[in-house]
């Protein structure tokens, strides 16, 4: 089964960080072997004038029962609005031992 970014709640969600207000686009999605879970690229900007903005990329790994859900996937966005308030950079979060 193949899942389109914009198939997931996560595309185009906005999260307010300390530094401000995010939004979040989902690069790409892969399933892992055992289907259970999935590989989460996504790109968070912050635009910082109308022709500017600052990006961050962001790899999740997630339970796809999580992400797919509409009302658990609001956990996923406070995980992220979490992680850019603590770090700085790109980076990777694991949400999949999280949710065990």
């Amino acid at each position: 089964m193949t899942i389109l970014p914009q198939e997931l709640c996560l595309h185009q969600a906005r999260l307010t960080a300390a530094g401000g207000e995010w939004m979040v686009a989902v690069d790409s999605v892969m399933q892992t072997e055992d289907k259970a879970n999935l590989l989460v690229n996504v790109i968070l900007e912050q635009p910082l004038d109308e022709e500017h903005f600052t990006s961050r990329k962001l790899g999740l790994a997630v339970p796809a029962s999580v992400i797919l859900d509409p009302e658990t996937c609001a956990e996923v966005i406070e995980q992220i609005q979490q992680w850019v308030d603590a770090t700085e950079g790109d980076g990777f979060l694991d949400l999949v031992h999280h949710h065990n």
